[in-house]
């Protein structure tokens, strides 16, 4: 750890940023003497964790407490900042991995703390910890005595076994955001006479990624270099920072498909000593600003000008090829051909499909396939006074057979289309007429034309379609059924659907053509 991070680790709960969630629940747990036998503090690196696993020591053994205010004067609080503490004892899980030094862990927990009111535990990347390890500690955790707190920290808490973190309390630190960050490299800066302008904190603070101690590292590195003088220029200098020209300028080579200006651009990147995977994790960046100002949700003034050059599904693709190059290009010495290539391909980002809208495509062509395939169709008209006639020689098969009295179970008021009334139809006639459920199955599909009242009924089947044209009772009762519902149907058509023969000439493929603008090769 650099000096100034150690000279400005926080001694008291109100000198941490960032964490107030955390922060505040564990003041709330001092002052209502509700201490818990075992902590788990995960998060990323630098956002302190184990800052706050010394002042809750603190807190909890000073002598004027337990106090969400630790004195930092008498003899617990003073050693426990210095580290000397024997009732404050840290492990580093990485290097004391084992179960021998669990065991140890559990022998000395038997006994009462040497002065101080708990005897507490800081074990430091707990998720280091072996199996046989973990298991030692889970049984400390299980029947801990009155005197011991454990404070288990972690940046990967996915790794600490299920019967551990359920066994603690879970406090998950957050990475810390640009401005905190800034800010408080604002205040050291002040407090250490450094001088310095917004403009380099800021990308101080962008480069320590959400890390308070990195950026105190980085800030003492870049204060030394300058001579206590921080600048832009400065700092770019010292950290590789890579110039916006060059991000623009390869874009506009990506845009104009101009692979000798690429190719003298990536020269330029490994002649001059830039990391080419810090440089590739800008370009992501760029991208994901012109993604996020094409969509209207963060707009950045430095790449705004490319946002009509690109379809989102296109950057997308563009975004996952260079996280993919990103990662290969760390596992190979000599990486400069796959980069070449990479740009080579990303020139031709044009070509890249839109899944979405082929799939689109497909659909609207698969219907369009489907009306050609359907063909004309025969229709025949019965009307109300057809319908009539053959009533009284119907009911002499039918007469015990009534589906309009299953309308007065539905709503009136409830929204029903024609399909859901027709689904309900069926289910009631086949509780009530074998012989009319195997007509009406046949039918495929039913559509109601407002216009002329009528209720078009399509079947397969022609031989179902005369038993149908047959039954006229089952005619009116359905309509009668329809009418319930104020849909005021005149009169019913009929229609079969035409089967293609292998005679017609559909010509499928220049469907195709036309659909995909596409030509045969």
């Amino acid at each position: 750890m650099s000096n100034t991070a150690l000279k400005f680790r926080p001694q008291l709960f109100e000198e941490f940023i960032g964490q107030d969630h955390i922060v505040e629940s564990l003041k709330n747990t001092i002052k209502n003497n509700s201490i818990s036998h075992a902590y788990l503090f995960s998060g990323p690196r630098g956002v302190g964790k184990t800052s706050t696993a010394r002042v809750f020591s603190k807190a909890i053994n000073c002598e004027n407490g337990p106090t969400v205010n630790p004195c930092n004067k008498c003899r617990n609080c003073v050693e426990i900042t210095k580290g000397i503490s024997p009732d404050v004892i840290e492990i580093d899980a990485a290097s004391n991995r084992g179960i021998d030094q669990i065991r140890d862990i559990r022998s000395n927990a038997q006994f009462l703390p040497s002065y101080s009111r708990y005897k507490v535990y800081i074990i430091d990347e707990v998720h280091m910890l072996t199996d046989a390890a973990f298991n030692a500690l889970l049984k400390t955790l299980e029947e801990p005595p009155s005197h011991v707190v454990f404070i288990l920290a972690t940046t990967e808490p996915h790794k600490v076994k299920l019967t551990i973190r359920s066994r603690c309390q879970h406090f998950r630190f957050r990475p810390l955001s640009i401005k905190d960050i800034k800010d408080h490299l604002s205040n050291v800066c002040e407090k250490l006479g450094i001088k310095h302008d917004d403009a380099s904190l800021e990308i101080i603070a962008k480069l320590s990624d959400g890390s308070v101690r990195d950026s105190l590292s980085l800030l003492d590195l870049v204060s030394i270099y300058s001579n206590f003088n921080i600048n832009e220029k400065i700092l770019k200098d010292i950290v590789g920072f890579i110039p916006d020209d060059l991000i623009n300028d390869f874009i506009n080579g990506i845009v104009e498909k101009d692979f000798k200006k690429i190719y003298f651009l990536i020269e330029k990147l490994y002649n001059t000593g830039i990391d080419v995977g810090f440089f590739i994790e800008e370009l992501i960046n760029a991208f994901r600003y012109i993604l996020l100002s094409k969509n209207n949700i963060q707009l950045s003034d430095k790449y705004v000008h490319f946002i009509s050059y690109f379809e989102n599904y296109q950057l997308q693709k563009i975004i996952d090829i260079l996280f993919s190059l990103l990662k290969e290009i760390k596992s190979m010495d000599k990486n400069r051909f796959l980069v070449e290539n990479t740009f080579l391909y990303l020139m031709n980002y044009r070509t890249f499909v839109d899944l979405e809208n082929v799939l689109n495509r497909i659909e609207k062509l698969e219907k369009r396939l489907g009306i050609e395939l359907k063909g004309e169709t025969v229709i025949q008209l019965i009307d109300t006074k057809e319908l009539e006639t053959n009533k009284e020689v119907d009911r002499k098969v039918t007469k015990d057979i009534n589906i309009n009295n299953i309308g007065e179970k539905l709503e009136k008021s409830e929204k029903l289309d024609v399909e859901t009334l027709w689904k309900k139809l069926k289910q009631k006639i086949a509780e009530k007429s074998p012989k009319w459920i195997a007509i009406i199955d046949d039918v495929k599909d039913i559509k109601y034309n407002d216009k002329g009242k009528e209720l078009l009924l399509i079947f397969s089947n022609p031989y179902e379609e005369g038993f149908f044209k047959k039954e006229g009772e089952l005619n009116k009762q359905i309509i009668d059924f329809f009418n319930k519902f104020e849909f005021n149907i005149k009169k019913i058509k009929i229609s079969v659907e035409k089967k293609i023969k292998e005679k017609d000439d559909i010509n499928i493929v220049e469907l195709i053509k036309k659909e995909f603008n596409g030509k045969e090769v």
